[in-house]
């Protein structure tokens, strides 16, 4: 799905602190992207880039960021496990 600057400019922050209780980040270590390094890092290979709206929410969205997976926010204790620690997770809700 084509990635539109009204998608990409409601996303607030990458919630990236959310990995913290699994991977016990320091918050520095904990970054947040602008829509415009977003773009240009789109189609960059190993970028995981996981749309945490609800279930609801994201079912009736008009728009979705190309590529990205979606995951249930309230079940983050059971899926986060599966990426890689190492990995670039790009969490975003719109």
């Amino acid at each position: 799905m084509k990635i539109t600057t009204q998608i990409l400019s409601t996303i607030v922050l990458v919630i990236l602190t959310a990995l913290a209780p699994v991977w016990i980040l320091d918050a520095a270590e904990v970054k947040t992207m602008t829509v415009q390094e977003l773009k240009d890092r789109i189609d960059e290979e190993g970028l995981i880039i996981i749309d945490v709206r609800l279930k609801p929410q994201w079912t009736k969205a008009d728009s979705k960021i190309r590529g990205a997976r979606f995951e249930d926010p309230t079940e983050w204790k059971s899926w986060m496990v599966h990426y890689p620690k190492d990995a670039h997770i790009v969490l975003y809700c719109a």
